[in-house]
Order: C-alpha cells, then sequence, then structure tokens
C-alpha cells in the first residue's frame, strides 16, 4: 500500500459512489412508476373529457366531417384518440390518421399497442351513456423523456456534488491523518543518536500504541548502544595498560641485545600494531553520534589544520618530505575533537604512506559559499575501484600487509567517514595533482559556515 491517505479516500468515495449509485437507481425505478401511474391519471380525465364532449355533441348515429380532428403528418403526435360503436366496431370520432375500424378490443383498461411506427399506452372505456367505446394513447417515448428529464434534474446535483464530496473526504481523512504525520516528522528530524523518547501532545489513542512501542524500541535501542559503547571503550581502556607494559619491557630487551633478530622487529610492529588499534578504537567510540551534535562551536578550520600540522611535523622531518598548507582563516562550527581527530588521520595517513621526500599538500578554503578542505600527496595512491571499501572498517588495500610496509588496522578512514556524516559534510577521493598520490576532499554544508 503506498499511501494510508490514497487507499482511504478512494474507498470511502468508491463506496460512498456505490451507494449513491445504487440508491439514484431505485430512485429513478420508484420515480418512474410514479410518474406513469401519474401519466395515467391524466390520460383517465383526458377519456373522461372525451366522453363528456361525445355525449354533447349526440355522436351515437352519425359521424359528421367535424368528427375527424386534424393530425399532424407523420404521426408525431402525443396523443391519439378513437371512438366506436361496439355493434360495427365502426369509428364515430377518431384523431387523423386513425382508421375508421377500432384499434383495440372492446376491453376496458390500460393496454399497450403499436401504431405509426411507435409505441403507445391506450386506456379503452365505455361510455353507459352513449353506448360507444373510447380509446386514448400516448407515446411511450415522450413519456420516458418526461420522466427522464425530471429524474435527471433531481441526480444532477448529487452528481455534481461528488468532487465536493470527494474535497470533504480527502480534508477529513489529512485532518484525520496529521497526529500520524506529525509523528513522522518527529522521526524524521532526529540526529543520527537521538534515542529519546517520543514526545506528542493530543496523540489519539490508535497512535498511542505506535508511540509507546517506537518509545520501547528507542529504549532498548538506547540501552544496547550504551553497553556496546561501555563494553567498547572499557576494553580500549583496560588494553592501554598491558600494551603499555608490553612496550617498556620489549624496549628494555632490545636494550639489551646486542643484534635484536627479525622475530624481534615483528614483535615490536605487532605491538605498535595493536597500540594503533586500540587508539582508533577509542577515537572511534568517542565520535558516537549520541554525544556529538550538542558540542557544536564555531572554529577556524585552518587554524585546525595548521595545529595539526605542526604537531605531526616531526614526522615529516625525519622522513624528509615537503609539507605545505594553502588557504586563510576559515570559520566553521563543527566539534573540535571530531574535526581535530579527522585532519588528524588524514594527514596521518599522508605522512604514512607518502615515500621519503615526498610533497604533502593541506588546503582550507571557500567555494560556492562552502567551506572545503583538502589533504593530497604524492604517495602510491588508491586505485578508483577501492574508493568506496576504504571507508569500511578493517579494510586496507592490498590486505592486512600493505604493499607500502606501513603498520595500519584500517579504521582511519572509517573514522573519517563517520565525523564527515555528522557533520553532514561530503567526501570524495580522486587523484593527486603530483602525478602520483591520493587527494581527499571533505566538503561541508553551508549551514556549518561561521564568522
Amino acid at each position: 500500500m503506498s499511501s494510508i491517505r490514497i487507499f482511504l479516500i478512494a474507498a470511502l468515495l468508491s463506496s460512498i459512489t456505490l451507494v449513491i449509485f445504487v440508491a439514484s437507481l431505485r430512485g429513478y425505478q420508484s420515480s418512474m412508476d410514479e410518474l406513469q401511474a401519474l401519466f395515467d391519471d391524466q390520460l383517465l380525465q383526458k377519456a373522461e373529457l372525451l366522453g363528456h364532449y361525445v355525449r354533447t355533441q349526440q355522436l351515437v348515429d352519425t359521424v359528421p366531417d367535424a368528427a375527424v380532428v386534424p393530425f399532424p403528418a407523420g404521426g408525431k403526435s402525443s396523443l391519439l384518440y378513437q371512438v366506436w360503436r361496439d355493434a360495427d366496431r365502426h369509428s364515430v370520432l377518431r384523431s387523423a390518421g386513425v382508421p375508421e375500424t377500432a384499434l383495440l378490443e372492446s376491453a376496458a383498461g390500460f393496454q399497450e399497442m403499436n401504431f405509426h411506427g411507435y409505441r403507445w399506452r391506450a386506456l379503452v372505456l365505455p361510455d353507459a351513456a352513449s353506448g360507444l367505446w373510447l380509446l386514448l394513447a400516448e407515446r411511450d417515448d415522450l413519456r420516458y423523456k418526461i420522466a427522464d428529464r425530471v429524474v435527471i434534474a433531481v441526480l444532477t446535483p448529487i452528481v455534481l456534488g461528488l468532487p465536493v464530496l470527494a474535497l470533504i473526504i480527502w480534508w477529513v481523512v489529512s485532518r484525520g491523518l496529521r497526529p500520524i504525520s506529525r509523528l513522522a516528522t518527529e522521526l524524521e528530524s532526529r540526529e543520527a543518536g537521538g534515542l529519546k523518547a517520543i514526545e506528542l501532545q493530543g496523540v489519539p489513542r490508535e497512535l498511542e500504541v505506535l508511540a509507546n512501542s517506537a518509545n520501547e524500541l528507542l529504549r532498548r535501542l538506547e540501552a544496547s548502544f550504551q553497553r556496546e559503547k561501555r563494553f567498547a571503550a572499557d576494553a580500549a581502556h583496560e588494553l592501554r595498560t598491558p600494551i603499555a607494559a608490553i612496550r617498556v619491557h620489549l624496549q628494555n630487551l632490545v636494550d639489551e641485545l646486542d643484534e635484536p633478530g627479525h622475530s624481534l622487529q615483528q614483535l615490536a610492529e605487532g605491538v605498535e600494531r595493536l597500540s594503533h588499534l586500540v587508539e582508533q578504537t577509542l577515537v572511534l567510540n568517542r565520535v558516537a553520534p549520541d554525544q556529538y551534535m550538542a558540542n557544536f562551536v564555531p572554529l577556524d578550520l585552518y587554524g585546525i589544520a595548521q595545529q595539526v600540522i605542526a604537531d605531526r611535523y616531526p614526522q615529516v622531518e625525519a622522513r624528509q618530505q615537503e609539507i605545505q598548507l594553502e588557504g586563510a582563516a576559515t570559520g566553521i562550527r563543527g566539534d573540535r575533537f571530531g574535526l581535530e581527530m579527522l585532519v588528524l588521520n588524514l594527514v596521518s595517513n599522508a605522512i604514512k604512506y607518502t615515500p621519503v621526500s615526498g610533497k604533502i599538500e593541506v588546503g582550507v578554503y571557500r567555494l560556492a559559499d562552502r567551506v572545503h578542505l583538502y589533504v593530497m600527496d604524492s604517495g602510491s595512491g588508491i586505485p578508483e575501484s577501492e574508493y568506496q571499501r576504504v571507508f569500511e572498517r578493517f579494510y586496507r588495500v592490498g590486505g592486512d600487509r600493505h604493499n607500502s610496509g606501513v603498520t595500519g588496522c584500517g579504521l582511519g578512514l572509517s573514522i573519517v567517514q563517520r565525523i564527515v556524516a555528522l557533520h553532514g559534510a561530503e567526501i570524495e577521493l580522486g587523484p593527486s595533482r603530483f602525478g602520483s598520490g591520493l587527494k581527499v576532499t571533505v566538503i561541508f554544508p553551508r549551514d556549518s559556515r561561521s564568522g
């Protein structure tokens, strides 16, 4: 079912139309019966007038020329009459075009007959005073035309009122479904982490069940998210201490040995990778939606990028890389921790995957009233076919052992994507202008501007 509103309007309008049609059909039949009875009464009155005329004119024995009343050519008159003697069934008075012999049997009552190509409703009556038989007939088709005009005049307002009725039904149904629209608007307007109970005033009883069920579902989801968040945070924090101890003992072991072996070197790399995984897990947990949107404040994105580059400059210098920052102070509304982590992950990836003496460029600028941040390097880059997959958790191009030899856990770009989504921004990957490498561009929406 695509729309409850359309279904209700169509069902109600169809039902009402069907009821009106059946009632109109029944009313039409009843009206026709009543009109036929009325026409028959009028025909009886005309027959009485004809009998009075016969008696006053004394037409029993002779048939004067004046007794033949002119009749329109073609037999289009709506009324014909005939008066005859029962003995020889010879007419003593008739309409023009009517034969001299009697058209019907001498039997009193209403009868149907065909004459001049038309169907007629005839009334045959005996006149006791004159001993003559009287016949008056009216065309059925003219009767039905009159009846149809009367019935149509009654039904036309009903038919014309159907569009008005449809508008009234639409208004009533829309008003009745307004609480559902309010509930849908309430749910649609919520942020990703909005799991608070739904509060609607004046909710109908039928909708209270749905609202209560949704609130119960939200409560369970929030409890589940809190458990997951607590577990991840507690596990990461608990791992920090033993990892730090392992690193200390490992460094002591390296100092004690004159020539550390390959296995010891692999162990050191594994510990570093584990430490990095724990730190990234903590960051991923901290930028969860349920505690994020409340921390939005005006910030200088260019200043954040400048500070991140300054913090990471020792690594850049150690690898003899060239890094530059383009742009100027650019105001934006966002979460400081989230934006710092976003820039830090992008810059750290650029440093790690750019070879010795390579180039890195970071830029912050406005374009078309939107804020753009880009990080570009001269590293090995990412194949275009992998652009979407690199945002998956724990996914690394080339597998766990990256061909660059750089250790990692595959969470960096996942964290970046989450921060981008929570800021309502867009992220694009593309080739670098350095001839090789990757360019990552983050475009913030217009409503994130500040200053």
